[in-house]
């Protein structure tokens, strides 16, 4: 008698992490059914998993180094050695001095033209020169020759800007030819240089203020020409309208 064994009926379930349950020479074993990764492009958001892209983190540019500029200074003038008169300029200055002294003023302006002819035009000797040439003015003042003394008082100053005699001299000329603003303004740098001279040169800047007034009016310094800065020596009132 035959007889035949049927097999059990298994369920399968398709869906997914179900047990799947095989039958292997009739054994029975047990596999859990995992599901299939989906097809297809996945989406996170709105942004697509297979199209997101990495944006690379933006580089700063590199900072250039800080550099200071140093202060840009003009070169200091060579110091020039004074060097004293020669002797020959020297005993022609001494002959124009005493030539002054005794009243004697265009034999001295000769002597002294002598002297500056002799000695040159060296940087070395421009302290002897300036000398010279505020001697030479001086006896062109005596003389009455204003447009020489200015002239000579000019070259002086192109060297030597503190030199008071100098302002003192050419002021004076300036007041002589009518020319009173240009007096005035010599005659101040005078009051702030000298203060031996200072006394001097107020009471001509006095005598000029009611005449620079009438002819200016009120605003008279305004119409005073330029004068290079000076250091000044003594503190002194300037006299004012």
């Amino acid at each position: 008698k035959s007889s035949s064994v049927s097999s059990p009926a298994v369920a399968v379930s398709s869906e997914p992490g179900a047990v799947k349950l095989d039958v292997v020479d009739g054994a029975c074993t047990s596999k859990v059914q995992t599901p299939d990764p989906p097809k297809g492009p996945q989406t996170v958001g709105e942004v697509s998993t297979t199209e997101r892209t990495t944006v690379p983190a933006q580089q700063s540019e590199p900072v250039p180094p800080v550099v200071k500029e140093t202060p840009q200074t003009e070169p200091e003038p060579p110091v020039v050695k004074e060097m004293p008169l020669p002797p020959a300029v020297l005993a022609l200055k001494d002959k124009g001095n005493f030539l002054f002294k005794n009243g004697d003023y265009q034999a001295a302006m000769t002597t002294y033209s002598q002297a500056l002819k002799k000695l040159g035009e060296g940087a070395d000797m421009a302290h002897g020169r300036c000398t010279l040439l505020n001697n030479r003015a001086a006896c062109h003042s005596k003389l009455g020759d204003c447009s020489s003394c200015i002239r000579d008082c000019t070259a002086v100053l192109g060297s030597q800007v503190d030199n008071a005699k100098a302002w003192m001299r050419r002021g004076d000329a300036h007041r002589i030819m009518e020319r009173y603003e240009e007096a005035y303004a010599d005659l101040q740098q005078v009051v702030f240089l000298n203060p031996s001279l200072s006394s001097n040169a107020q009471t001509t800047m006095a005598r000029l203020v009611p005449i620079l007034s009438d002819r200016h009016g009120p605003n008279w310094r305004s119409r005073l020409p330029k004068r290079p800065s000076v250091r000044p020596v003594a503190q002194t009132s300037v006299p004012s309208a």
